[in-house]
């Protein structure tokens, strides 16, 4: 998608994950001064209504990175299951994230109409749910096979429940995001 380059500089760049994250909460901090400052100023109903959809979108986006913080020291369990299931954990698990992260990064990046944003984040919707309950049963599967060596199944469940959730949030993010955009570009026209 386009200015997908810039997202993967970003994202592959050297900067440690948490610093990432703190800056994506300063952010937040600076969205939401920036709207409440920005609300004194403007009473128009048009913009309040703007406004409202970006925080709620900065928050669940805030939401989704807070649980992949929380998660991120236990995903290195899932390489436990890799050896059990390479294909599943070695070209699935990472082609299906690689399409539903592909997929947010076009709602995102492409200034698409409502509908078919809509229509592709109901799509990311069901792959998010296929690939939670996809993992959820490798899990299960792997810790009746692996005897031997005890897994952390309550950790790996979590794991798995984890991700899906912050894309769950990340969606959501996304559609007020978008919904934002249709209210601005709804305001602009009747103002014209």
């Amino acid at each position: 998608c386009e200015g997908a380059d810039k997202l993967a500089v970003y994202f592959n760049s050297d900067v440690p994950f948490l610093e990432r994250y703190l800056t994506a909460k300063s952010r937040e901090a600076e969205i939401h001064h920036y709207i409440a400052s920005s609300s004194l100023e403007n009473s128009d109903n048009d913009y309040s209504q703007v406004l409202s959809e970006i925080t709620t979108a900065t928050r669940y986006a805030i939401y989704s990175s807070k649980t992949l913080k929380d998660a991120r020291p236990d995903l290195g369990l899932l390489s436990q299951l890799k050896e059990l299931d390479p294909e599943i954990l070695g070209s699935v698990f990472p082609d299906k994230i690689d399409i539903i992260y592909k997929g947010f990064c076009e709602v995102l990046l492409e200034n698409c109409e409502k509908k078919e944003a809509f229509d592709l984040l109901n799509l990311l919707k069901v792959e998010n749910e296929k690939l939670h309950n996809l993992m959820h049963e490798t899990i299960l599967r792997a810790a009746g096979q692996k005897r031997q060596k005890r897994l952390d199944l309550a950790t790996l469940l979590n794991t798995n429940r984890e991700l899906w959730h912050a894309n769950v949030n990340l969606i959501n993010s996304l559609e007020h995001l978008v919904k934002a955009r249709a209210l601005g570009e709804q305001s602009r026209r009747s103002k014209l």
